[in-house]
């Protein structure tokens, strides 16, 4: 093998290894991009989960007010019974 032999298959070589670097960036940036989706997906139904739980905080807390008021309005209307 000659020095342009040994230069041809360096070349070649180097040639590959780009390639295959390439290829593999190509690949991280396509998980990295999937990654991304699936943590913006995350935040979203994080978000969503969220709003659902002050929805249902505040009717717990509307609930509550009303069952308070009702209790009232009963223990009122007792007395009311007991004086007659």
């Amino acid at each position: 093998m000659d020095l342009k032999d040994l230069m041809a298959n360096v070349r070649r070589m180097l040639e590959e290894d780009h390639a295959k670097l390439q290829q593999c960036a190509e690949e991280r940036r396509k998980r990295e991009e999937v990654r991304e989706a699936r943590r913006a997906e995350r935040e979203l139904d994080v978000g969503y989960i969220r709003e659902e739980l002050i929805e249902i905080q505040n009717a717990f807390e509307k609930l509550k007010v009303i069952r308070a008021d009702r209790q009232d309005t009963d223990h009122v209307e007792g007395e009311r019974g007991a004086d007659r």
